[in-house]
């Protein structure tokens, strides 16, 4: 997708369809709905799906590791990025890279370096959960996750208005919401599932020939 242009292309059609209020957009049938950028526009809302499910399901994790509810409380605090998008919105629409594009520059970015994150905290978050219950390592990880997404929101945000301007606004709503709905429904049920002896001894330990755990 091309975006050295978009913006402006963006602004020029809002213009054209601003001196025309009581014009309606026709509403697609199912057969020409953009079912390619419906998808792309989901698997964006899926990834800052899957970052919430994550801060959901961990304080029910470390319920089963008897933390407190103060510490719990704290942890809660990981959502604050969202509250600053106000803040943000400005400077993730004036500054880019030219080569990448308006809003590639800030998805591509901030994804990139959640997904690192995810990879790198894999390795000793198992350390920090079973630990002494300090919670601000924690609360450090998952408030970085949350700030990449909340950051790349409002790009992706910006990019599926654009991609889908042509249609019925309904569609980036409805899009926006089943993405971020079903990224929380994957991280916070396999999260859970992964953590349980149960569903690991049943499925996933007998599958790849494994000793069951007999821990619980």
């Amino acid at each position: 997708m091309n975006e050295s242009s978009e913006k402006d292309t963006f602004n020029n059609k809002h213009d054209e369809n601003s001196t025309d209020d009581n014009t309606e957009k026709p509403k697609p049938s199912l057969k020409n709905l953009p079912w390619n950028t419906l998808l792309f526009c989901l698997f964006l809302y899926m990834a800052q799906g899957i970052v919430i499910g994550n801060n959901i399901a961990l304080p029910i994790l470390l319920i089963d590791r008897n933390w407190s509810l103060l510490n719990l409380s704290i942890l809660s605090q990981a959502f604050l990025p969202y509250s600053a998008k106000v803040l943000i919105a400005p400077i993730v629409d004036s500054y880019y890279i030219k080569k990448l594009g308006y809003r590639k520059s800030w998805i591509c970015g901030l994804f990139s370096a959640g997904g690192l994150l995810f990879i790198v905290a894999s390795f000793f978050i198992e350390d920090l959960m079973a630990g002494d219950g300090n919670q601000w390592p924690i609360l450090g990880i998952l408030f970085t996750l949350t700030a990449t997404q909340a950051i790349a929101d409002v790009a992706v945000d910006a990019w599926s208005i654009c991609l889908l301007s042509e249609y019925d606004s309904s569609l980036r709503t409805i899009d926006e919401i089943s993405g971020i709905r079903i990224g929380q429904l994957l991280s916070k049920t396999v999260f859970i599932l992964l953590e349980s002896t149960d569903f690991s001894n049943k499925w996933i330990r007998p599958f790849f020939g494994w000793e069951l755990d007999q821990s619980s």
